[in-house]
């Protein structure tokens, strides 16, 4: 079975871990929050615990959001560079669909999975999903008191990381067991490659305008930006 290396840095925490015979390996999570620029070193450690090189690895897999601006960019470029350099394949895994397949998985009932993503601003990135992982909404950037109006009649739990912007009253439906974290990633990638299909395009799924200076924008007007509204 292949190895997998996988990079999450959409999140609040960088995490990577390595897939390995169809289960996990070793995992690892940078401890200070929002501390991307130490993908590369926390890749390092990460295969040095695990005793094996660069060259062993088949496969990269990659969140791509949504998620942070900065922290998908930077665990892309992380993810291509050493893809090309070691001339593997770089497969890109959607935030929502990992936190919401990790839930189907473990759960024994047939409540929907609201997975909520920290927009990093006032509102959260949403998507809708039945037990079985399968989408019932487009994705959402709405804001934390539209949540409650979402989610209507249903009975659902709720998952990510945005979830601490979720109005009190409902807060009963809260699972914090399921936290952006490369594991997920790893175990949607490993699956999706057994049943062949294809993973997405190592580029950021951006659903809103990054919040910039006048400074910036020029960058984020350049032509591999691929974000949408």
């Amino acid at each position: 079975m292949a190895t997998i290396l996988a990079v999450e840095s959409g999140g609040s925490h960088c995490s990577v871990c390595l897939w390995q015979s169809g289960s996990l390996a070793i995992q690892m999570q940078e401890t200070t929050q929002g501390a991307v620029g130490s993908i590369i070193p926390l890749i390092e450690l990460l295969l040095c615990e695990a005793k094996i090189s660069l060259k062993q690895l088949d496969q990269i897999a990659v969140s791509v959001g949504p998620g942070s601006y900065t922290g998908l960019r930077i665990g892309l470029a992380a993810a291509q560079g050493l893809g090309f350099s070691l001339g593997i394949p770089v497969f890109g895994v959607c935030s929502f669909l990992a936190l919401a397949s990790a839930a189907a998985t473990e759960m024994s009932d047939n409540r929907a999975i609201l997975v909520l993503l920290d927009g990093k601003r006032q509102d959260v990135f949403a998507r809708f999903y039945t037990h079985q992982a399968k989408p019932l909404t487009p994705p959402l950037v709405i804001m934390p008191e539209e949540i409650e109006t979402l989610i209507g009649h249903k009975t659902a739990i709720i998952i990510g990381d945005g979830t601490a912007k979720t109005p009190d009253r409902i807060s009963s439906l809260i699972n914090n067991s399921y936290q952006p974290h490369a594991r997920y990633v790893a175990q949607l990638a490993a699956y999706q490659l057994q049943q062949k299909q294809p993973g997405l395009d190592a580029i950021p799924i951006y659903l809103k305008t990054p919040d910039v200076s006048e400074a910036k924008k020029l960058f984020w007007s350049l032509p591999d930006d691929h974000s949408s509204s």
